[in-house]
Protein backbone atom coordinates (compact mmCIF):
# COMPACT_ATOMS: atom_id res chain seq x y z
CA UNK A 1 0.00 0.00 0.00
CA UNK A 2 2.75 2.34 0.68
CA UNK A 3 4.13 2.55 -2.90
CA UNK A 4 0.33 3.55 -4.11
CA UNK A 5 0.01 6.18 -1.42
CA UNK A 6 3.56 7.56 -2.25
CA UNK A 7 2.48 7.68 -6.02
CA UNK A 8 -0.45 9.09 -5.47
CA UNK A 9 0.92 11.80 -2.85
CA UNK A 10 3.21 12.63 -5.86
CA UNK A 11 0.86 12.96 -8.24
CA UNK A 12 -0.98 15.08 -6.09
CA UNK A 13 2.23 17.31 -5.42
CA UNK A 14 2.79 18.02 -9.73
CA UNK A 15 -0.88 18.12 -10.16
CA UNK A 16 -2.66 19.60 -7.07
CA UNK A 17 -4.37 22.13 -9.79
CA UNK A 18 -5.71 19.23 -11.60
CA UNK A 19 -7.43 18.04 -8.35
CA UNK A 20 -9.34 21.64 -8.43
CA UNK A 21 -9.89 21.31 -12.17
CA UNK A 22 -12.27 17.50 -11.08
CA UNK A 23 -14.06 19.40 -8.32
CA UNK A 24 -14.74 22.47 -10.99
CA UNK A 25 -16.30 19.46 -13.23
CA UNK A 26 -18.28 17.62 -10.16
CA UNK A 27 -19.76 21.06 -9.32
CA UNK A 28 -20.94 21.73 -13.18
CA UNK A 29 -22.40 18.41 -13.29
CA UNK A 30 -24.39 18.46 -10.05
CA UNK A 31 -25.19 22.16 -10.82
CA UNK A 32 -26.25 21.45 -14.57
CA UNK A 33 -28.26 18.02 -14.09
CA UNK A 34 -29.56 19.60 -10.67
CA UNK A 35 -31.35 22.66 -12.80
CA UNK A 36 -31.93 20.68 -15.43
CA UNK A 37 -34.01 17.91 -13.23
CA UNK A 38 -35.22 20.85 -11.65
CA UNK A 39 -36.76 22.32 -14.27
CA UNK A 40 -38.38 18.97 -16.27
CA UNK A 41 -39.66 18.02 -12.82
CA UNK A 42 -41.36 21.27 -12.31
CA UNK A 43 -43.17 20.25 -15.64
CA UNK A 44 -43.69 16.84 -14.00
CA UNK A 45 -45.53 18.23 -11.39
CA UNK A 46 -48.58 19.31 -13.03
CA UNK A 47 -49.45 16.10 -15.04
CA UNK A 48 -48.69 14.05 -11.73
CA UNK A 49 -51.19 16.07 -10.00
CA UNK A 50 -53.60 15.73 -12.48
CA UNK A 51 -52.79 11.88 -12.32
CA UNK A 52 -53.96 12.16 -8.88
CA UNK A 53 -57.24 14.61 -9.54
CA UNK A 54 -58.44 11.50 -11.62
CA UNK A 55 -57.50 8.80 -9.34
CA UNK A 56 -59.83 10.63 -6.82
CA UNK A 57 -63.11 11.38 -9.46
CA UNK A 58 -62.96 7.91 -10.26
CA UNK A 59 -62.66 6.12 -6.57
CA UNK A 60 -64.59 8.63 -5.07
CA UNK A 61 -67.30 7.75 -7.74
CA UNK A 62 -67.31 4.32 -6.93
CA UNK A 63 -67.31 4.55 -3.35
CA UNK A 64 -70.46 6.67 -3.82
CA UNK A 65 -72.45 4.43 -6.07
CA UNK A 66 -69.93 1.09 -6.31
CA UNK A 67 -70.53 0.82 -9.50
CA UNK A 68 -66.75 -0.62 -11.03
CA UNK A 69 -67.24 1.14 -14.65
CA UNK A 70 -67.02 4.47 -12.57
CA UNK A 71 -63.24 3.34 -12.33
CA UNK A 72 -62.90 3.64 -15.91
CA UNK A 73 -63.81 7.63 -16.01
CA UNK A 74 -61.06 9.93 -17.87
CA UNK A 75 -59.50 6.56 -18.56
CA UNK A 76 -58.24 8.27 -22.02
CA UNK A 77 -56.59 11.56 -19.92
CA UNK A 78 -55.19 9.48 -16.97
CA UNK A 79 -53.11 7.62 -20.08
CA UNK A 80 -52.45 10.83 -21.61
CA UNK A 81 -51.37 12.29 -18.09
CA UNK A 82 -49.21 8.83 -17.84
CA UNK A 83 -47.84 9.14 -21.21
CA UNK A 84 -46.48 12.25 -20.15
CA UNK A 85 -44.90 11.50 -17.16
CA UNK A 86 -43.19 8.47 -19.31
CA UNK A 87 -41.40 10.87 -21.79
CA UNK A 88 -40.30 12.79 -18.46
CA UNK A 89 -39.17 10.19 -16.76
CA UNK A 90 -37.12 9.20 -20.01
CA UNK A 91 -35.79 13.20 -20.53
CA UNK A 92 -34.56 13.16 -16.92
CA UNK A 93 -32.82 9.81 -17.50
CA UNK A 94 -30.93 11.30 -20.59
CA UNK A 95 -30.24 13.99 -19.20
CA UNK A 96 -28.35 12.52 -16.43
CA UNK A 97 -26.65 10.35 -19.11
CA UNK A 98 -25.46 13.62 -21.18
CA UNK A 99 -24.12 15.24 -18.45
CA UNK A 100 -22.56 11.65 -16.38
CA UNK A 101 -20.85 11.01 -19.90
CA UNK A 102 -19.26 14.51 -20.48
CA UNK A 103 -18.02 15.19 -16.69
CA UNK A 104 -16.84 11.62 -16.13
CA UNK A 105 -15.06 11.77 -19.74
CA UNK A 106 -13.16 14.69 -18.14
CA UNK A 107 -12.42 13.61 -14.86
CA UNK A 108 -11.43 9.98 -15.74
CA UNK A 109 -9.16 11.53 -18.57
CA UNK A 110 -7.23 14.15 -16.29
CA UNK A 111 -7.28 10.91 -13.40
CA UNK A 112 -5.36 9.13 -16.05
CA UNK A 113 -2.86 11.90 -17.17
CA UNK A 114 -2.19 12.72 -13.29
CA UNK A 115 -0.64 9.19 -13.33
CA UNK A 116 1.02 9.37 -16.80
CA UNK A 117 -1.50 7.64 -18.77
CA UNK A 118 -1.30 8.69 -22.63
CA UNK A 119 -5.18 8.94 -23.87
CA UNK A 120 -5.31 7.82 -27.43
CA UNK A 121 -8.69 7.51 -29.41
CA UNK A 122 -9.36 3.64 -28.26
CA UNK A 123 -9.47 5.00 -24.94
CA UNK A 124 -12.49 7.20 -25.65
CA UNK A 125 -13.92 4.47 -27.26
CA UNK A 126 -13.70 1.88 -24.56
CA UNK A 127 -14.45 4.72 -21.85
CA UNK A 128 -17.83 5.56 -24.04
CA UNK A 129 -18.54 1.80 -24.30
CA UNK A 130 -18.32 1.47 -20.98
CA UNK A 131 -20.73 4.45 -19.67
CA UNK A 132 -23.46 3.01 -22.07
CA UNK A 133 -23.63 -0.42 -20.84
CA UNK A 134 -23.16 0.98 -17.33
CA UNK A 135 -26.17 3.54 -17.65
CA UNK A 136 -28.25 0.63 -18.37
CA UNK A 137 -27.26 -1.59 -15.66
CA UNK A 138 -27.72 1.40 -13.46
CA UNK A 139 -31.51 1.75 -15.20
CA UNK A 140 -31.75 -1.48 -14.60
CA UNK A 141 -31.08 -0.85 -10.90
CA UNK A 142 -33.65 1.65 -10.37
CA UNK A 143 -36.19 -0.42 -12.34
CA UNK A 144 -35.47 -3.36 -10.30
CA UNK A 145 -35.93 -1.61 -7.17
CA UNK A 146 -39.10 0.46 -8.22
CA UNK A 147 -40.88 -3.07 -9.66
CA UNK A 148 -40.09 -4.32 -6.29
CA UNK A 149 -41.50 -2.13 -4.30
CA UNK A 150 -44.52 -1.74 -5.94
CA UNK A 151 -45.38 -5.45 -5.33
CA UNK A 152 -44.60 -5.37 -1.80
CA UNK A 153 -47.21 -2.13 -1.65
CA UNK A 154 -49.27 -4.54 -3.34
CA UNK A 155 -48.94 -7.49 -2.26
CA UNK A 156 -50.92 -8.70 1.11
CA UNK A 157 -48.29 -10.66 2.21
CA UNK A 158 -44.81 -9.26 0.74
CA UNK A 159 -42.39 -11.49 0.86
CA UNK A 160 -39.50 -9.07 1.55
CA UNK A 161 -39.84 -5.15 2.91
CA UNK A 162 -38.91 -2.22 1.86
CA UNK A 163 -35.79 -1.96 3.85
CA UNK A 164 -35.09 -5.41 2.86
CA UNK A 165 -35.67 -3.94 -0.93
CA UNK A 166 -33.25 -1.14 0.27
CA UNK A 167 -30.69 -3.48 1.46
CA UNK A 168 -30.43 -4.88 -1.75
CA UNK A 169 -30.49 -2.01 -4.16
CA UNK A 170 -27.64 -0.63 -1.64
CA UNK A 171 -25.74 -3.71 -2.40
CA UNK A 172 -26.29 -3.82 -6.19
CA UNK A 173 -25.10 -0.21 -6.45
CA UNK A 174 -22.11 -1.41 -4.91
CA UNK A 175 -21.14 -3.98 -6.86
CA UNK A 176 -22.31 -1.58 -9.67
CA UNK A 177 -19.99 1.12 -8.99
CA UNK A 178 -16.91 -1.23 -8.29
CA UNK A 179 -17.57 -3.07 -11.61
CA UNK A 180 -17.77 0.64 -13.04
CA UNK A 181 -14.78 1.97 -11.42
CA UNK A 182 -12.39 -0.85 -12.38
CA UNK A 183 -13.60 -0.25 -16.15
CA UNK A 184 -12.50 3.26 -15.99
CA UNK A 185 -9.56 2.54 -14.52
CA UNK A 186 -8.47 0.27 -17.55
CA UNK A 187 -9.92 2.37 -20.56
CA UNK A 188 -6.46 2.55 -21.65
CA UNK A 189 -5.95 -0.75 -22.30
CA UNK A 190 -5.73 -2.82 -25.20
CA UNK A 191 -7.03 -6.08 -23.44
CA UNK A 192 -9.29 -4.46 -21.63
CA UNK A 193 -11.30 -7.08 -20.87
CA UNK A 194 -8.30 -9.39 -19.38
CA UNK A 195 -7.11 -5.91 -17.50
CA UNK A 196 -10.78 -5.28 -15.57
CA UNK A 197 -11.10 -8.97 -15.12
CA UNK A 198 -7.34 -9.40 -13.34
CA UNK A 199 -8.15 -5.78 -11.55
CA UNK A 200 -11.38 -7.53 -10.13
CA UNK A 201 -9.53 -10.24 -8.68
CA UNK A 202 -6.98 -8.13 -6.95
CA UNK A 203 -7.92 -7.98 -3.10
CA UNK A 204 -6.14 -4.66 -2.91
CA UNK A 205 -8.21 -3.17 -5.15
CA UNK A 206 -11.42 -4.37 -3.56
CA UNK A 207 -9.95 -2.55 -0.27
CA UNK A 208 -9.16 0.55 -1.88
CA UNK A 209 -13.05 0.77 -3.23
CA UNK A 210 -14.25 -0.09 0.24
CA UNK A 211 -12.17 2.32 1.68
CA UNK A 212 -13.15 5.01 -1.04
CA UNK A 213 -17.42 3.80 -0.81
CA UNK A 214 -16.83 4.20 3.84
CA UNK A 215 -15.14 8.07 3.47
CA UNK A 216 -17.99 8.98 1.64
CA UNK A 217 -20.31 7.47 3.63
CA UNK A 218 -19.02 9.04 6.45
CA UNK A 219 -18.28 12.42 4.74
CA UNK A 220 -22.43 12.21 3.40
CA UNK A 221 -23.42 11.57 7.33
CA UNK A 222 -21.24 14.81 8.60
CA UNK A 223 -23.72 16.43 5.46
CA UNK A 224 -26.67 15.74 7.08
CA UNK A 225 -26.07 16.09 10.24
CA UNK A 226 -24.36 19.47 9.34
CA UNK A 227 -27.49 20.50 6.78
CA UNK A 228 -29.86 19.97 9.38
CA UNK A 229 -28.72 23.10 11.54
CA UNK A 230 -27.09 25.42 8.84
CA UNK A 231 -27.23 25.30 4.52
CA UNK A 232 -24.91 27.14 3.76
CA UNK A 233 -21.65 25.37 5.92
CA UNK A 234 -23.69 22.21 4.58
CA UNK A 235 -23.22 23.74 1.07
CA UNK A 236 -19.52 24.96 1.71
CA UNK A 237 -18.41 21.49 3.38
CA UNK A 238 -20.12 19.68 0.01
CA UNK A 239 -17.77 21.76 -1.96
CA UNK A 240 -14.74 22.19 0.25
CA UNK A 241 -14.21 18.81 1.60
CA UNK A 242 -16.38 16.35 0.01
CA UNK A 243 -15.72 16.92 -3.43
CA UNK A 244 -11.78 17.46 -3.48
CA UNK A 245 -11.96 14.33 -0.92
CA UNK A 246 -13.57 12.34 -3.99
CA UNK A 247 -11.10 13.20 -6.39
CA UNK A 248 -8.33 12.28 -4.33
CA UNK A 249 -10.01 8.80 -3.85
CA UNK A 250 -10.60 8.27 -7.02
CA UNK A 251 -7.15 8.53 -7.98
CA UNK A 252 -6.14 6.65 -4.80
CA UNK A 253 -8.23 3.92 -6.31
CA UNK A 254 -6.50 4.35 -9.98
CA UNK A 255 -2.90 4.16 -8.37
CA UNK A 256 -4.02 1.08 -6.90
CA UNK A 257 -5.05 -0.73 -9.84
CA UNK A 258 -1.77 0.43 -11.63
CA UNK A 259 0.24 -1.10 -9.15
Amino acid sequence: MKPVLAATGKALKKYWYLILLIVLVDIGFLYGFGKTYAIIFQELTIHLNAINDLLQQSVGTFTQTSDPSALNIGIDAFNEELNVVYRGILKILGNLFAFWFVSQGIIWTILHRMIGTKIRWPFVGRFAATTVVGFLLFVGILAGGVYLSFKTFSAQIPLIGQNGINILVAIASFIFLYLLFAAYAVCDQQKFFRKWGSALKKRRVMLSFVFLIAIIAILYEALLRIGAGSVPWAFAFGIFIILPVLAVLRLLFLETIKE
